[in-house]
C-alpha cells in the first residue's frame, strides 16, 4: 500500500497530464477558431471598425461583457428560431442579451 502522500502525488500527476492534453487540443481549436473569425471580419466593409474577440464562459453574459469592455453601439447577433415556449424553457442566449443588454441589439434569423 502507498503512503497517503504519495497516492495524492500520482493522482495530481494524472490529473495534470490530463489537463495539458486538453490545453493543446483547446488551444488548437482556439487558433481554429480565431481563423474563422479573421475570415469573418474580412467580408465586413473597410469603412466599418471591427474587433474579433474569442471568450470564454457563459454566452450569454460573454456577449454582453464584451460589448460592455468595447463601449459598443450596437450587438448584432443570430437567434435558432426555437421559438417563445422552447426558448424559455431551454434558455435563449438571444433573449438574456436583448433583456439585459445597455446597447442596442440586432438579432438576424
Amino acid at each position: 500500500m502507498l503512503p497517503i502522500l504519495y497516492r495524492r502525488f500520482l493522482i495530481l500527476t494524472k490529473l495534470q497530464l490530463v489537463a495539458v492534453m486538453y490545453q493543446s487540443k483547446l488551444q488548437r481549436i482556439w487558433k481554429k477558431l480565431a481563423k474563422i473569425l479573421s475570415e469573418v471580419a474580412e467580408d465586413v466593409p473597410a469603412d466599418m471598425k471591427v474587433k474579433c474577440v474569442f471568450e470564454v464562459g457563459s454566452p450569454g453574459p460573454a456577449v454582453l461583457a464584451v460589448a460592455k469592455k468595447y463601449d459598443a453601439d450596437l450587438i448584432v447577433m443570430g437567434s435558432r428560431g426555437l421559438g417563445p415556449l422552447k426558448g424559455l424553457f431551454m434558455g435563449s442566449v438571444s433573449s438574456y442579451v436583448t433583456s439585459h443588454s445597455t446597447c442596442p441589439v440586432l438579432i438576424v434569423k
